[in-house]
Parts: C-alpha cells; structure tokens; sequence
C-alpha cells in the first residue's frame, strides 16, 4: 500500500496554510517545505509547522536524488597503468560486498592492488515524483495576519557572567482552551501571557542595559529581587569632612567634601515564583495581550515609561531647600 501525504489547511480569503495532519505517516519524515504544489513552493509563515499556499493542489512533487552508477575502481595515479594493472577496473570484477562483515572483499587476482585504487561512479540527474497526497480543509477564517516575532534579552541565571538567552514567542502562555481548539498559527491573535517571574527577567534586563547611571542606580540586582534608587541633585551641596587618612596612619586626617545628590527609591520589585515574591517586594504582574501583537505593545510601552521615570533628571527645590518637593532639572540628559 502506497503511503499517503495527510495535510491539514486553514482556509482564508487569500489563500490556505498548510500543515502536515498529525496522523500522517510522513508528519516527522520531512517538512512541507521540500515539496512543491502545482509545481510551486509554499511560503514560509511565522510558524516553523504551517506554510502559504495560493490554492489547493492538484499535484504535489518533489526532488528525489537517484542512485550513481558505473560504479567501478580507477587508479589513483593513472601512471601506473599497465597490461597487469589496469587503469580501471568494474565492481563486479574486483569483488563483491559482505554483507555480514559490511565490507567489500576483492578477488584474489586485484586483491594485492586495491591500495592502488579508488572507487568512483558517475551520479545521475535528480528525479521529480509525484506524491499521493490528502488534504482536509480544519478550518475556515477571514485571514491570519503576518506576524514579525517577539523577542526579549534575559540572563540566563542571576549573573550576568553566566550568559544570556531571550524570552521568544516559543515561551508565551495561552489559553487552554485556545490551544486545544486552534491550530499554532492562529495563537498569536488569541489571548496572550507571560508569567511574573518572564516579565521580571524582561524588566530587569532591560532596566541594566538603559540605565543613566547620572541620575539613578540599580541598588539590589538578584533573581528575586531587584531594586532602583533615583539621585536627586541637592538645592545647596551639604559640607562634610571626609577621612583621607592612609591605611595604619596614627593620626586621622580630613578634607573638606561637598554631598551633591541624596537618594530615593524610585522602583523595586519581585515576582512570584516557587516560593513567592521576596520580603518586602510586591510581585510584578505577568504582561499580557489581546493578543501577541498587543502584548509586545503593552511591553514596550512598560519599559518605555519606566526607564523616562528612572533616567528623568529631578533635583530639590531652591525655595523650600528639598522639604518635600522635587523639581525636574534644568540639565537634560
């Protein structure tokens, strides 16, 4: 019995996409993708399992490579070549394969010579084969939109030495039910999460690599607990006398230093992982979305927003000499 190419297809106003059926003999054999419909590949979508075709196929093909042949032995150094060495020498009369050993053994006449041989043969041109084929229309929907991909740098682990990876959309959360009624190509119009604990690792990278050291500072930087504190420049620099004595020195010795910023907390979080978030932190809530469109939007507008109020320059009041009051400073960054 000949095996059959089961595909499943989504069908839109503009044309189909294509998967193999999850029964299908050949589902793990190969991807769709080494075929060609009516004599046309199928376009790449934005997911690995589902390709764009125009219309169903009548036929589908593909390239097969065919066996050499003329397999013989040719000298390695033609220059050898004699009435008792011949230049070339056919398979069948060198010997044949064993199977057992899985190796091939020369006669006895050329069986001295074979270090001076080498096996060639001559390849034949590829073929195309017509593949027997089913393919079931699942589902039927107005368009399935293209999407651009979801990308995110994160440690690894909690150092920063140890490597990064990213939180791709390979790592979002939908619905149960939406996973089990719709097909993977259609997940990134549904509802779309991501947990506490990826959306911390978002935050917290992206806060270390857009940080203005200038104006603010990362003072807790963990797995679990990460916190910033905001340099607010003083309206009067505060006087104070500050050791600079050297190591051992039996007598202390000072110099006048002038305090310019003071300090306050301007963002902290945890998340809440195995064991919930970390004392005295409030876990951060897991970003989410309409749909992955929308989730990439509601991050960046996140961040976005975020790292203006952690890199916004501010200083005290002249008039009140910072009695509760913070101005936004004059020196932008």
């Amino acid at each position: 019995m000949t095996d059959i190419l089961k595909i499943n297809a989504i069908k839109t106003d503009n044309g189909y996409y294509i998967s193999h059926a999850a029964d299908s003999h050949w589902s793990h054999a190969s991807s769709l993708s080494v075929y060609e419909f009516d004599g046309k590949k199928a376009e790449k979508t934005h997911n690995t399992l589902w390709l764009y075709i125009s219309r169903l196929p009548k036929t589908i093909t593909r390239e097969v490579a065919q066996a050499n042949i003329n397999l013989r032995f040719e000298l390695i150094d033609p220059s050898f070549a004699n009435e008792k060495v011949p230049f070339a020498i056919t398979r069948d009369e060198a010997g044949i394969f064993d199977a057992e050993e899985r190796e091939f053994v020369w006669n006895e006449k050329y069986a001295h010579l074979k270090s001076l041989y080498k096996i060639v043969s001559d390849p034949q041109p590829n073929k195309i084969e017509e593949i027997s084929f089913e393919a079931k229309v699942i589902l039927e929907i107005d368009q399935i939109k293209k999407y651009g991909g979801f990308s995110y740098p994160v440690q690894k682990t909690q150092w920063s030495h140890e490597g990064f990876t990213k939180v791709t959309d390979k790592d979002i959360f939908h619905n149960l039910v939406d996973t089990i009624i719709f097909p993977g190509i259609i997940l990134p119009a549904r509802e779309s999460k991501l947990t506490s604990e990826q959306s911390y690792k978002i935050v917290r990278k992206h806060v270390q690599d857009n940080i203005n050291p200038k104006y603010a500072s990362i003072t807790s930087d963990y797995n679990f607990c990460f916190t910033v504190t905001k340099k607010i420049q003083l309206a009067k620099p505060i006087k104070y006398q500050k050791d600079v004595s050297r190591y051992g020195a039996r007598k202390a010795k000072y110099e006048t230093a002038f305090q310019n910023t003071r300090s306050i907390e301007v963002f902290k979080m945890g998340h809440l992982g195995d064991s919930g978030p970390y004392k005295g932190y409030e876990a951060i809530k897991g970003f989410e979305g309409a749909n992955v469109e929308e989730l990439k939007q509601n991050i960046d507008e996140f961040l976005a927003d975020l790292m203006e109020k952690i890199n916004k320059p501010l200083t005290d009041c002249p008039h009140c000499n910072g009695m509760g009051v913070i101005c936004e400073a004059e020196n932008k960054p």
